[in-house]
């Protein structure tokens, strides 16, 4: 089920009743969300209930080993360790990838002139399993590291594993910040209901009317992107940005209300990207759990920044090419890893050339021009990320140095989605004057949100896709 669907609706007002209402016990409540959390996700698909079951038992037994072989058997805590990681890198590479791998290498046998079976097994990709599996992962390499205890409660681990407000697209959690906030002792008064609802309403309307209806119009040019001028290609890779900044940041704006109405916390995912000055700067701000995932269970333990100038440059194309590759398994998501690691050694390079010449940084010296180059520079790499195949990047990207071909146009009663997505991420910055709105009269709070809502679900299209996340 979507978030924006009416039946979500009625399954998180029973969700929320029984949790603040009919039940008083903390472990009740708990094992309440975990059997929520299964329902939301057998909603999906029942058969993989059994798989994030196995999951979660295997980790948690994992965890359980490590927790008693750290301290008197080091070698044999490494060896749970890396068993852990490879039996969550291979449920992964089984789902995820096999398929990818199994078409790559029928297609090299053929253009070599060999020819082969179809060797896929087409196996059905389930939902989420790249967000619980980086998570798992983290939480064995916390217990190795001694940053975290192993969980003793097996309902708490598994609950952990299954939130369902976060569990199909993220943000991803760490068990440390996570499985603390289970045991917290906490009541519906502690609930700061008006901001959990605010965000839920603005998510909505991010997703629902402006990313779906956006959507409409990107999605006819990418099915033909041949047909269309140059200057409706320009104008799509622009709508584009604005969708799956919409799409994914609507998704986190519903995960993290509705887990606030639950009595819980998650990490903020997004911090206003496209204002970003620099390609850094704007993986500090978009997807900001993944980013920080990255750079601390890859980047860093590769060596980041510490073994020279060449060695950090590979350490950021290998981490990006394998975000890349965590986001699809295609071809178009390696290249969309590769153009941002490409991209990110550049502005290292840059920013040592500047540092060595005495000069502030480019962002600092002309920031609005950053911001600019920034946006476009993401804009293009979204065209490999949104393709459905190298050719058809190829082709939009061909159009987009050539504004004028000519060709089929676009609906241009979409601008004023985009006018107004664009107007609210300008005024993101002013969050002091959103704080008071909503420290203010109860009453006001509340008709706002009820207008709010009442116009998004007029204006919401009649064909609601699911989150664009929800593919990886």
């Amino acid at each position: 089920m979507l978030f924006t669907q009416p039946v979500f609706a009625a399954f998180f007002v029973v969700v929320v009743v029984v949790h603040w209402k009919l039940l008083r016990s903390p472990s009740l409540r708990r094992a309440w969300l975990l059997l929520a959390s299964a329902v939301f996700y057998a909603w999906w698909d029942v058969r993989f209930v059994a798989l994030i079951a196995a999951a979660s038992l295997v980790n948690y037994s994992v965890g359980r080993m490590l927790g008693s072989t750290i301290r008197h058997a080091p070698s044999r805590a490494r060896w749970w360790m890396r068993f852990g990681v490879v039996f969550n890198l291979g449920v992964l590479g089984i789902y995820k990838y096999l398929n990818f791998f199994a078409d790559s290498l029928t297609g090299l046998l053929q253009s070599m002139g060999l020819h082969v079976s179809d060797l896929t097994l087409r196996l059905t990709l389930p939902v989420a399993i790249s967000f619980f599996t980086f998570e798992a992962i983290s939480y064995q390499i916390d217990i190795h590291r001694g940053r975290l205890l192993p969980e003793r409660s097996l309902v708490d681990f598994a609950l952990f594993v299954t939130f369902f407000p976060r569990l199909v697209s993220g943000p991803i959690i760490r068990p440390a910040d996570f499985l603390p906030q289970l045991r917290a002792p906490r009541t519906a008064a502690d609930i700061e209901w008006r901001q959990a609802a605010t965000r839920i309403v603005i998510g909505f309307a991010k997703k629902a009317v402006i990313a779906d209806t956006i959507g409409l119009e990107v999605d006819r040019l990418w099915r033909d992107p041949g047909a269309f001028s140059g200057a409706a290609v320009v104008l799509v890779v622009l709508l584009y940005a604005v969708q799956i900044y919409c799409d994914f940041s609507g998704y986190t704006d519903m995960a993290l209300g509705i887990a606030q109405m639950l009595g819980y916390r998650l990490p903020e995912n997004f911090d206003r990207p496209y204002a970003s000055r620099s390609i850094d700067e704007f993986w500090r701000r978009w997807h900001m759990s993944l980013s920080s995932w990255l750079r601390d269970y890859l980047y860093i333990p590769l060596g980041g920044n510490r073994k020279g100038v060449r060695r950090t440059y590979v350490n950021l194309a290998i981490t990006m090419v394998l975000g890349g590759l965590w986001h699809g398994a295609a071809w178009t998501f390696v290249v969309w890893g590769a153009f941002h690691g490409a991209a990110l050694a550049l502005h290292r390079w840059r920013a040592g050339v500047s540092k060595r010449a005495g000069l502030a940084p480019f962002g600092e010296r002309h920031p609005q021009l950053a911001i600019a180059g920034t946006f476009g520079l993401v804009c293009i790499g979204w065209v490999f990320f949104r393709a459905p195949s190298l050719t058809a990047a190829g082709t939009v990207l061909w159009r987009l140095v050539r504004p004028w071909t000519p060709g089929a146009g676009l609906d241009l009663a979409i601008l004023p989605y985009l006018a107004v997505a664009v107007a609210g991420h300008l005024v993101g910055r002013h969050l002091d004057a959103r704080d008071r709105f909503l420290h203010g009269d109860r009453t006001r709070v509340a008709m706002a949100l009820g207008v709010t809502l009442g116009v998004a679900l007029l204006l919401v299209p009649s064909a609601s896709p699911p989150f664009i996340y929800f593919q990886f």
